[in-house]
């Protein structure tokens, strides 16, 4: 996947991936293989569902898991 991604922004073309949430959290897996291939302009944005937010004890996402988390709605 990294390998690709790498491929598709020689150009200065910017290059999305929609890739699962343990390939991408921490800046692990796919995010530290496109580190190693000179590609260090990333970011990261993962799911996150609206039950784990509840008021009463909210459980929030670890800051350090992405950049940047979206709420999903519970069905």
């Amino acid at each position: 996947m990294a390998q690709r991604l790498a491929e598709a922004t020689e150009s200065g073309a910017l290059a999305v991936g929609l890739i699962g949430l343990g390939h991408v959290a921490y800046n692990e897996g796919v995010t530290y293989q496109l580190n190693a291939l000179d590609v260090n302009d990333t970011l990261s944005l993962l799911p996150w569902q609206m039950s784990d937010c509840s008021l009463s004890d909210p459980t929030l996402p670890d800051p350090a898991l992405a950049d940047a988390v979206y709420i999903l709605a519970d069905d």
